[in-house]
């Protein structure tokens, strides 16, 4: 059994990130390839939300190892104001040199093999960097989304700190990692030869052992309500649901909708967007209902339970997928996807036999698949996801994936 380091900030018992899930997989599952796991984190005082029964989701045998930190914006603020310094790269920077030295610490007492460090906090990238120099023990950084990219992050100082964080990658880490072939060639067009054939991809996927069993595929009755959910955040414009509900508006409107019942159960949203204005706005106060977070197995019981499942996904994101949409798959509910079709979301979904897409931006085609898909669904006619595709999306075959790259860069 060869030990591996494992950097992330996402981690139980933080609430409220679907993020968790790869790095608990990966933690869960790596054992059944020859390599054991050591987790560092954070102190828990650095989660904006917890939810303490979450610890059970870690796996037996695996130690947290977790390092000072605090976050700037509520533990370092002044009036609800900080200086911009104390959240550079990120709000928990003051993880950073904590983390290197019980990086070290972990490497030199458990015989650590190699490093893996995992975005989207970037701090976890400059432990990973840290530990690995000090140690001469290589490092794999786990990038999942581009870094720097058009107007993300905000501010000068970040977008240069950001920048500076990605070089040092591509430059000193024995492979680079991201989860869709969007993110890979938006890498290789940055760098071409500087990467040298070391970007990975290795996708997310789902947990078919964290849900319900077996899975809930009858047919739906005639005689409620169609639940239509959305599990997980939304924010500014790459994930606004505003096209949605005024379709959803004007087809209620019409005489063969307007005696259906619909409900939209909108789960975990945020608070980014003013959502009890745009529902106000567009007369959906009896349709769409927004409810909290619910712990991890709940929220997977609710979309095998749900009638359709929904994605919101705008053409700036073209080159991600949200973690949601593999456990959407494996629920094997209808999915109604507002994303671009050219795009790696659109793809993955017409891979699985869903094609009924449509851009986000474009509120006449949301219309068109949300009219056509509310008939299928009813008539219970909707198209399913394709169970042998999705059986290559799980989360244990992405985990033997990342255990062959561990095993070849210790080979190289």
């Amino acid at each position: 059994m060869r030990n591996l380091l494992f950097i992330a900030y996402h981690f139980p018992p933080l609430q409220g990130s679907s993020g968790i899930q790869r790095t608990l997989a990966f933690a869960k599952y790596l054992p059944q390839f020859g390599w054991q796991p050591h987790i560092l984190s954070t102190h828990i005082r650095a989660y904006p939300k917890v939810r303490l029964s979450d610890n059970d989701l870690i796996p037996s045998g695996i130690e947290v190892h977790r390092s000072f930190a605090l976050d700037s914006r509520r533990h370092l603020s002044l009036g609800g104001r900080y200086l911009e310094l104390l959240a550079v790269p990120d709000r928990w920077q003051s993880w950073i040199l904590p983390g290197i030295i019980q990086g070290v610490r972990i490497a030199r007492a458990q015989a650590v093999e190699a490093i893996c460090s995992t975005y989207p906090i970037a701090s976890a990238h400059v432990i990973g960097y840290g530990v690995s120099k000090l140690t001469g023990i290589p490092w794999v950084a786990d990038l999942r989304d581009p870094m720097l990219q058009t107007g993300f992050p905000s501010g000068e100082l970040r977008r240069k700190t950001f920048g500076a964080i990605e070089r040092l990658i591509v430059r000193h880490a024995s492979r680079m990692i991201v989860t869709t072939p969007g993110a890979a060639e938006f890498y290789r067009e940055r760098y071409g030869e500087q990467l040298s054939g070391r970007i990975a991809i290795i996708e997310n996927g789902y947990d078919d052992a964290a849900f319900p069993q077996p899975r809930a595929l009858e047919a739906r009755s005639i005689d409620r309500d169609l639940q239509l959910l959305h599990s997980g955040l939304l924010y500014g414009q790459d994930r606004n649901p505003s096209n949605f509900f005024a379709a959803l508006s004007d087809i209620l409107q019409e005489p063969e909708f307007n005696q259906r019942n619909v409900k939209v159960i909108l789960r975990a949203p945020g608070s980014e967007l003013p959502l009890d204005q745009l529902i106000e706005q567009f007369h959906l106060g009896n349709v769409v209902e927004v409810k909290p977070a619910a712990p991890y197995r709940e929220a997977l019981a609710e979309m095998v339970a749900a009638d359709a499942l929904i994605i919101f996904q705008s053409a700036a994101c073209n080159r991600q997928i949200p973690a949601k949409a593999y456990e959407y798959l494996y629920a094997g509910r209808p999915i109604v996807g507002m994303t671009d079709p050219a795009g790696d979301t659109g793809r993955l979904l017409a891979s699985a036999g869903i094609e009924a897409t449509a851009p986000l931006e474009d509120r006449a085609a949301i219309t068109r698949i949300v009219r056509e898909n509310l008939r299928l669904i009813r008539a219970d006619q909707a198209p399913l996801p394709d169970p042998v595709r999705v059986a290559q999306l799980s989360r244990q075959a992405r985990t033997q994936e990342l255990a062959g790259l561990l095993d070849g860069v210790l080979h190289h």
